[in-house]
């Protein structure tokens, strides 16, 4: 290990580090130190909310130094073979996973980061030293051994069950030992990749988040949050994906948000979800007309759905009924669509689909959590 001297940062990120910086150091995270043997410079990560991550770039010198840590991490097929029988399944995700750990007193020194504000040594483990992914991995081995039905890689756990009750009961279980060795789950975030929509849920309170915005809790967000926590009570029921069984693609979009979902139908003629997609509209995609909204959800579902359905044939459903002519015309791309939904007609045209319209009353799964 070595003293590195702090890397200049771009000015118009300066003022991201230093909030985050403070934050790390609010929390307990980091604290500040006048003096250290050694020291490493940070790496400043853009993160896809708007914030950044603070890494310690120990590549300049620790990383070297340490030994590898002998644990390994599981593959899919070990992870596969733990969740084989499971019918309903939670996903949960560790909330800063690497900073709910903490570093023993002997090592803050070596770990301290050098940034423009200052040295920082770390309370807990960091980003960027090598051997954090097999620590971690470790420590939750530990945290999940002698649970039945529950597969975990990095902060990322799964749980099944055979029937409902069984996967509660499971899920109940984990969340006791989460809770025994003390570590926090970020729990929206992770529902929102099978909640339907949960962007629109959340996008009044996500506004109140957003720099220079007063907080002021409004009857939107209360309806918001009230809403979330309806749908984390609720049953959220996948299926995996099965290549024999026709595929359906659905979207929708709302003044907040796109969202979208991928099912199978079933002999029966019942339909399950396989993965549920949603992301907040930028301020420029807000001010789209309604028809170029919910043009713009089916080209997001296509391509967050790609690697299922390309090279197949697939269904694609729309409650927006004008975008049927534009979109499934045998004739060519309608001349007077706009450019933009001329450039994303191009695009649908790398895939082999039938689109066709189905009412808003029942249209259910992209368009129930959008709409309220």
């Amino acid at each position: 290990p070595a003293f590195r001297k702090a890397r200049p940062v771009a000015y118009a990120v300066l003022p991201k580090v230093a909030h985050e910086v403070k934050r790390l150091v609010d929390q307990g995270v980091y604290t500040a130190t006048d003096y250290s043997d050694f020291a490493a410079p940070v790496v400043v990560v853009d993160k896809k909310d708007g914030t950044i991550r603070l890494c310690g770039d120990y590549s300049t010198g620790l990383n070297d130094a340490l030994e590898t840590h002998q644990h390994p991490l599981p593959t899919a097929e070990d992870i596969f073979t733990t969740l084989n029988g499971g019918k309903y399944f939670t996903q949960i995700d560790l909330a800063e996973a690497y900073l709910q750990i903490e570093v023993e007193e002997q090592c803050k020194k070596l770990l301290t980061i050098n940034t423009h504000l200052g040295l920082f040594y770390p309370n807990r483990l960091p980003f960027g030293v090598k051997t954090a992914p097999a620590i971690f991995q470790q420590i939750i081995d530990t945290m999940i051994s002698g649970l039945e039905g529950v597969a975990a890689y990095m902060d990322d756990l799964v749980i099944c069950g055979s029937t409902i009750e069984e996967h509660n009961a499971r899920l109940h279980k984990l969340f006791k030992r989460i809770e025994e060795f003390g570590l926090r789950v970020g729990m929206v975030q992770f529902y929102g990749s099978f909640v339907k929509d949960l962007q629109n849920f959340r996008g009044p309170l996500d506004t109140l988040t957003k720099k220079d915005v007063i907080f002021q809790w409004t009857k939107n967000c209360q309806s918001a949050f009230d809403n979330i926590k309806s749908v984390l009570k609720s049953q959220l029921l996948l299926t995996h994906y099965d290549p024999r069984l026709p595929i359906i693609v659905a979207a929708d979009a709302s003044n907040y948000g796109i969202g979208a979902v991928i099912t199978h139908r079933f002999p029966d003629g019942s339909e399950k979800a396989i993965f549920h997609a949603s992301r907040t509209l930028t301020a420029a995609q807000k001010g789209y007309s309604q028809i170029e909204k919910e043009a713009l959800g089916l080209i997001f579902a296509v391509q967050k759905f790609h690697r299922y359905i390309h090279g197949r044939k697939f269904t694609l459903r729309t409650d927006h009924k004008p975008l049927v002519a534009i979109f499934g015309s045998k004739k060519g791309i309608p001349i007077y669509s706009s450019s933009r939904l001329q450039r994303w007609a191009i695009i649908l045209l790398n895939y082999d689909f039938n689109i066709e319209y189905i009412n808003t009353a029942s249209f259910g799964q992209a368009d129930a959590l959008s709409r309220l």
